[in-house]
């Protein structure tokens, strides 16, 4: 079982070609698990540092593009 209500995100940078970027998710190991009401852990959902999750009526990724919220006003 996954824990869905809670995410995490690791925000780390690499040098590439003398250039700094974020690190994708698959240069980045590791997890994250809580405990859940029956005293068992689960794993908390991993976020890529592009991707967006709403939260209190706004989308916010974690590099601070608001690409994903401009689309969501668009539609409304």
């Amino acid at each position: 079982m996954r824990i869905s209500f809670a995410v995490w995100t690791a925000v780390d940078f690499v040098f590439t070609a003398g250039r700094l970027r974020y690190k994708r998710i698959n240069e980045f190991d590791g997890e994250i698990s809580i405990k859940d009401t029956n005293d068992e852990y689960q794993v908390v959902d991993r976020f890529d540092i592009n991707r967006a999750r709403e939260g209190l009526g706004i989308f916010v990724t974690p590099n601070g593009f608001m690409d994903m919220q401009l689309t969501e006003i668009l539609k409304k």
